[in-house]
């Protein structure tokens, strides 16, 4: 008998750097994947950064799986938060102090230049994806886009007429919101239903256990009641799903999962795949 395929393996990741202002200032970034393919993934990660291990691993794990270019920046501008990673943990006078210095508004502005560098090195689309509290700037970057200009700013989506991307800039064609930290349950619900009226950019919730079960129940019933499929490959323009037995953070928790053999590595693969599913509209956009 043959012995089975081993594995693919997971891309080495390197270190590069990004301008995020009309300044010139560069913040640091981690890359993993093909630095030429034509889809290019960003990721604002958790409070612990972009050299943090666990959001790390999930970059790799969509480089692996989707063939994009995909690339953590330091959103954060190197005051990344270095006390307790633990969720709960993150309530105290401390950690609110850090966070107040780095609003959500200017690292979905940061965010914007990288999307834009990245359109400038070759990418035909590029999504987003917040991760833990990372998921706040994706959602303001969201709901900035769609009231600045009618929708037109948030993805530029397939093209029906013309069947090609239609996308400028600093436009976004897809986003995913991953195991979200310190969110408003009506932010997530508003940012959820002006993206599936606006059928520009598909978007996807996912959520853990623990505290964000509010929140994700929001995005649920949004799904449900207006997360119509819509983009032909059985996805919707928004989608959530909750694995309620892993940790909130599960998806980039700083634990040691990089196989498939216990029930947190295959909850987390299965995470990565919806965000990719949504990335790619379910495989559906060439490379």
């Amino acid at each position: 008998m043959a012995d089975s395929a081993p594995p693919t393996p997971e891309p080495k990741g390197r270190e590069a750097g990004f301008a995020v202002d009309e300044e010139g200032w560069v913040v640091g970034a981690y890359l993993v994947g093909d630095p030429m393919a034509e889809e290019a993934v960003c990721i604002a990660a958790d409070a612990a950064g972009w050299r943090a291990p666990g959001v790390r691993r999930f970059a790799r794990k969509l480089a692996t799986r989707g063939g994009a270019l995909v690339v953590i920046p330091d959103l954060h501008r190197g005051d990344t938060w270095y006390g307790d990673p633990a969720p709960v943990a993150r309530a105290g006078a401390d950690f609110d102090s850090w966070a107040a210095a780095h609003p959500a508004e200017r690292v979905a502005s940061d965010i914007a230049f990288v999307i834009a560098a990245l359109r400038e090195r070759g990418a035909k689309r590029v999504s987003v994806v917040g991760m833990g509290w990372g998921a706040r700037a994706v959602i303001s970057l969201l709901l900035s886009s769609l009231e600045a200009s009618g929708a037109a700013a948030c993805g530029g989506g397939v093209d029906e007429e013309r069947g090609d991307n239609a996308s400028s800039a600093n436009t976004v064609d897809a986003a995913a919101v991953v195991c979200a930290l310190g969110v408003d349950a009506s932010a997530v619900a508003a940012a959820a239903k002006a993206v599936a009226r606006a059928k520009k950019a598909p978007l996807v919730f996912v959520w853990g256990g623990g505290d964000a079960a509010a929140a994700a129940t929001a995005c649920e019933v949004v799904a449900t009641k207006e997360g119509a499929p819509g983009l032909g490959v059985g996805l919707s323009w928004v989608t959530s799903r909750t694995f309620p037995q892993q940790s909130e953070d599960f998806a980039f928790a700083p634990s040691q999962c990089e196989g498939d053999e216990d029930e947190e590595c295959v909850d987390e693969a299965a995470a990565a795949k919806l965000v990719l599913d949504c990335c790619t509209f379910g495989g559906s956009v060439k490379r």
